[in-house]
């Protein structure tokens, strides 16, 4: 599910899409066993990764915690 809002500033208009189910790693619309492969595959330090879902910096089972927890249909 992605929501958008329209920002403007000096620089002009733009609008910016946020993610409201951060564990959806492969945008299926639900937390599910294919969204479990692709953390697991980038399991270790990886800065930046959409597998980081607590944004440590590292994929770890922090990460999985949260993913296992969102397990289901996106709200």
């Amino acid at each position: 599910d992605w929501s958008s809002d329209v920002c403007s500033s000096d620089l002009g208009t733009f609008t910016l899409a946020l993610r409201s189910c951060e564990a959806d790693l492969d945008f299926s619309g639900q937390v599910d066993f294919g969204d479990a492969m692709l953390l697991l595959s980038e399991f270790g330090p990886c800065p930046g990764c959409a597998a980081d879902i607590d944004g440590s910096g590292t994929v770890d089972f922090g990460d999985l915690q949260v993913l296992l927890v969102r397990f289901g249909p996106c709200m």
